[in-house]
């Protein structure tokens, strides 16, 4: 103990008083206090109890625990009792001292197994251990290395030990199988160690090939169910169904599209372990695929019990190396699939310009296809390269093939004309046989016509059979009469020697008519008829050759610009008593009218001058040119187109007609009053016009041109009263010269120059430049 103070609070000791009075002094005491410290190895165990400092004689309890594998000995003074109790009298330190329990050492190879089981006893000194081998996939235990097969294992623990698990490979099969055991052989089957290096070969016979080993490493368990049914009975139990399985299902479905879980409880059988179900595919695995199935036993609180199963599909094998090498690792089945060679089957031209063929590609051993030829137009096929005509042709495939087609040209057409003038339609050849009929056309342009073909056929359309290369010649002329007007009703016709235009018939004439290619480009001389009624627009518009125009007596109206530009106008007559309804633009830019002659009919002169456009013109009137010496007879002097024809006058005779006649038809019939004057004229159909020229009173002489050369004509010429009836009549026949030669040496060139001008001869037409004659292709012929 030790003192701690006097009642009165004072703490000196000794302590020094004076005494006055009675006095009493108390002196107080305290126990001592000691410090306990109880420690152990904490690698060992641990220690239970208070530490620190306590009262003098006070009491403390303490307890050692050894750690796993550990056991407690003694305290450090000696002292065996566990738990303890300590009375403090001083400053006191103890230390628990434990001591290792034995420990089982486990050999084994990680790579074929391991060893499970306690390493150690868990606090005692001596007792009995178990060890579990588990050998891992493709392994199996053998036995320990002390001869002992017993697996688990229970030994009396009571120093180290070591225990050496022995493993040893599992036995596989290599299975062998074909698509197709008439497509090749196979090598390699038979029963192996696990990752035994093994090869197996497949050899295709011939005409096929191999293309894969495909098969599926596979162990299930016998009672092995679908993923469907196992989803079936899980759906069942999960909605409460009874049914007379009781079991668990945890299963683990992985694969290609993920992983699945299923886990489903009986709650009114919480005690019943499952009864284990392993899944498989409901359907056969993709190629390539990686399959694992897993299941395993679960009671209701989802704890492992001990005896765990499983199974696995690891996955199907591809694999197209052949021979295939391979470690084996369960059970394998591999199916050999060979498949048909392909083979090309190749089929050309030999000009690909003359045809073309079909029937070329990639196909399999032993099939059999068709190849066939089409000749382009113009050719025919003969023969394949090997010799055969059969086409088209089929084959059987058993090896690349090559086969060329042959093509002939057929026989040509060529066609000569003047494309001036016009063109040929037609096949230019047979289209894909070497002889055979082919149908061909000479078609003329605007403005010629077709007279015949040179070998002196008129047929056309014309059909020959084409057997050779041939030549056919087009002749074309030029046309010099046709239709026009309002519905083609009107007739025109062209004179090349007087260069005259008419235009006869009784209707209106259209606007832009069109008369052949020669006329609008060489006429000097236009003529329309007495029974045309009008002109319509642009009729002649530009037509800048016209010098002389004459005008039918009928008509009444001539449209805007049907003479416009003609620049080169000498003199109009026109014999309409009713003057012709004409506009600002009818005769616009043809120069200056003051120096135009318009011959309009007796009489009629104020009427055309009051006009405000026709009276732009010279206004004449139209007479014929009277002969000094009266004659008693007609006489006719022809040229090659031409007549000039007198006539007397006869007493009384108001008018008088002279008519020309060919061939019985009358051609143009002019009339004239007493006065000599032309009052009218007519044309037949297909005519040309006649110009009139000069007359005058006691005899009468008229010139009618547009006649053909070296023609007969014949004439007549009556003379008529007031009442149209006959005084005298007068006939006759001239023949008209002949300028045209009859053959090509005959022709004759008066007076060459460079002009070119076409000549026509036995009704084809030749080219005459200077004094050369050629022929329209070009050909010089003289």
């Amino acid at each position: 103990y030790h003192f701690t103070q006097w009642s009165d609070g004072i703490t000196d000791n000794p302590r020094t008083i004076i005494v006055a009075q009675d006095t009493i002094l108390s002196a107080n005491f305290a126990p001592n206090k000691y410090s306990i410290s109880v420690s152990c190895n904490s690698q060992e165990g641990t220690i239970a109890g208070n530490i620190g400092q306590y009262d003098y004689l006070t009491e403390h309890a303490y307890s050692a625990s050894p750690n796993y594998g550990y056991h407690f000995t003694q305290w450090s003074d000696g002292n065996t009792d566990n738990p303890r109790t300590i009375v403090l009298e001083k400053d006191t330190s103890i230390l628990a001292e434990f001591v290792r329990n034995p420990i089982i050492t486990y050999i084994y190879n990680s790579s074929e197994g391991y060893i499970g089981g306690e390493t150690t006893l868990p606090y005692t000194a001596t007792g009995t251990v178990t060890a579990r081998v588990t050998a891992n996939y493709g392994y199996h235990f053998t036995q320990w290395s002390d001869g002992i097969t017993d697996n688990p294992r229970t030994i009396e623990l009571t120093q180290d030990t070591t225990l050496e698990a022995l493993f040893a490979p599992n036995i596989y099969k290599v299975n062998l199988l074909a698509n197709n055991t008439g497509m090749g052989t196979l090598s390699g089957a038979g029963s192996y160690e696990y990752l035994s290096q093994c090869q197996i070969s497949a050899t295709p016979k011939y005409g096929y090939h191999f293309v894969q080993w495909a098969g599926l490493q596979a162990q299930v368990p016998q009672n092995a169910i679908t993923v469907s049914e196992a989803y079936t009975i899980a759906a069942a139990l999960a909605s409460g169904a009874r049914t007379s399985i009781q079991y668990t299902i945890v299963g683990y479905v992985t694969g290609k599209y993920g992983s699945y879980t299923n886990s489903y409880y009986l709650s009114d059988s919480p005690n019943v372990a499952g009864i284990f179900i392993a899944f498989k595919c409901a359907s056969s695995a993709s190629i390539g695929e990686y399959i694992s199935v897993t299941g395993y036993l679960t009671n209701y609180q989802g704890n492992t019990p001990e005896n765990t199963s499983g199974s696995t599909l690891s996955k199907v094998l591809l694999q197209t190396s052949n021979p295939y090498t391979f470690t084996l690792t369960q059970d394998t089945t591999f199916r050999a699939e060979f498949a048909k060679n392909i083979y090309k089957l190749t089929a050309q031209p030999a000009n690909s310009k003359r045809g073309k063929v079909t029937g070329s590609g990639s196909y399999e051993y032993l099939t059999v296809h068709a190849i066939e030829a089409t000749p382009n137009y113009g050719y025919h096929f003969t023969q394949w390269s090997d010799g055969v005509t059969d086409n088209p042709r089929t084959i059987l495939l058993d090896q690349d093939l090559t086969f060329i087609a042959e093509f002939e040209k057929n026989p040509v057409i060529t066609y000569i004309c003047d494309p001036e003038m016009g063109k040929i339609a037609g096949d230019s050849t047979l289209a894909s046989k070497p002889t055979g009929k082919v149908t061909f056309e000479a078609v003329p342009n605007y403005g010629y016509h077709f007279v015949r073909w040179t070998d002196g056929s008129y047929d056309n359309p014309r059909t020959i059979e084409l057997v050779k290369d041939t030549t056919f010649e087009a002749l074309f002329v030029v046309d010099r009469s046709g239709t026009c007007g309002v519905d083609e009703k009107l007739l025109w016709e062209y004179d090349t020697q007087s260069q005259t235009l008419t235009i006869s018939g009784t209707g209106s004439l259209a606007e832009n008519c069109h008369f052949g290619v020669e006329a609008p480009q060489e006429m000097l001389q236009l003529i329309i008829g007495n029974e045309i009624t009008d002109i319509g627009h642009y009729a002649f518009y530009a037509m800048t050759t016209i010098h002389h125009v004459v005008i039918g007596g009928a008509v009444s109206a001539i449209g805007e610009y049907a003479f416009a530009e003609c620049k080169n106008f000498d003199d109009i007559t026109c014999y309409a008593v009713d003057v012709p309804t004409i506009t600002s633009t009818t005769f616009s830019n043809i120069c200056n009218k003051k120096f135009i002659y318009l011959y309009v009919p007796e009489g009629r002169q104020r009427a055309y001058l009051r006009d405000y456009y026709w009276g732009q013109f010279d206004v004449q009137i139209k007479n014929a040119e009277s002969v000094e010496d009266p004659v008693n007879d007609v006489t006719v002097n022809p040229t090659d187109n031409a007549a000039e024809i007198t006539w007397p006058t006869v007493n009384q005779a108001e008018t008088y007609e002279l008519a020309i006649i060919k061939d019985d038809e009358t051609v143009c019939k002019l009339i004239f009053n007493a006065l000599g004057q032309l009052t009218g004229i007519a044309f037949s159909p297909g005519r040309d016009a006649s110009h009139v020229q000069k007359a005058q009173t006691e005899g009468f002489r008229f010139t009618v041109t547009g006649l053909n050369s070296g023609t007969i004509y014949g004439y007549s010429i009556a003379a008529k009263d007031i009442d149209e009836n006959a005084l005298d009549t007068k006939t006759g026949t001239f023949t008209t010269t002949n300028k045209v030669a009859t053959d090509i040496d005959n022709i004759s060139i008066d007076s060459p120059d460079t002009a070119t001008r076409k000549i026509l001869l036995n009704g084809q037409i030749f080219i005459l430049r200077g004094d050369k004659i050629y022929t329209v292709q070009g050909q010089e012929v003289r």
